[in-house]
């Protein structure tokens, strides 16, 4: 290949990262070079779980969600309601947190991990937004996991009150 045409390839490569990094996409893995000896099926490198395996795909192990239900109570409504959840990995094997979501578009789920060790835990924020509902309201938040029941839901109630 003559030097022009290694000039060229390299311009072309140095503006496709650029446009991927631009976009927010993660090239760190395009970089990464694993060594087959260095992967373990029960504890993938990254902590983008998620895009690597399905999991039904590994081994299950066993929870303890706390609590299950949380009850507000009554509360004012344009309030913003903030619930945590701890989901204990009391098994054996790695636990897989993936796929969270809530029923309602008013509501976010976030975690603070996707995998976790043995006897470990993972935080579950439920946030629910409660401008414009009034009266009772039971929202679900759920997700899946490697355990012998695939989904697991967590629930928040309200009695909202009008401003």
């Amino acid at each position: 290949m003559s030097s022009g045409n290694k000039s060229f390839v390299l311009i072309c490569t140095v503006i496709s990262i650029l446009a991927l990094l631009i976009a927010g996409v993660n090239i760190s893995r395009l970089f990464q070079i694993e060594k087959s000896s260095d992967i373990n099926e029960n504890s993938p490198q990254s902590e983008d779980v998620e895009e690597q395996f399905d999991v039904r795909n590994v081994s299950t192990t066993s929870i303890d969600v706390s609590p299950k239900t949380i009850d507000f109570g009554v509360v004012k409504a344009d309030t913003v309601l903030i619930a945590q959840f701890r989901v204990f990995n009391k098994g054996g094997e790695w636990l897989y947190v993936q796929n969270l979501h809530a029923d309602c578009i008013c509501t976010s789920v976030e975690k603070d991990k996707s995998r976790v060790p043995p006897k470990d835990s993972v935080v579950i924020t439920v946030k629910l937004d409660t401008k414009g509902k009034s009266g009772d309201n039971t929202i679900y938040a759920t997700f899946r996991a490697n355990t012998k029941e695939l989904e697991h839901k967590l629930r928040l109630k309200a009695m909202i009150k009008p401003l």
